[in-house]
């Protein structure tokens, strides 16, 4: 039992009680948007070849990932083409940015 004298207080503390029983609701925000200028097929580490597109911002940023606090959030890449999502590309993440002056 806790007791308060005023009420924000009781709202406050009720919130922060109940936060953790909350469901985590994600949301889909847009950074930034960028064009592929080019698709470069490379080899990694374990010899297999991998797909490397060069992008050109063209609005906003572009994020390898995001924190809220201490928690790290992953960014995700979506491909259009025509204005349609192209199959499969809804969860793309990137592994490096790098910038090219």
């Amino acid at each position: 039992i806790r007791n308060h004298l005023i009420i924000y207080r009781l709202l406050e503390d009720a919130k922060d009680v109940f936060a953790g029983h909350l469901p985590v609701e994600y949301t889909t925000r847009v950074h930034g948007k960028a064009n592929v200028q080019a698709v470069f097929e490379v080899t990694d580490k374990n010899k297999a070849s991998v797909s490397v597109a060069g992008l050109r911002v063209t609005n906003g940023n572009l994020f390898k990932a995001k924190s809220i606090g201490e928690k790290p959030l992953s960014c995700f890449y979506r491909v259009l083409r025509n204005g349609d999502v192209v199959e499969g590309s809804d969860k793309l993440k990137s592994s490096s940015l790098r910038r090219v002056k």
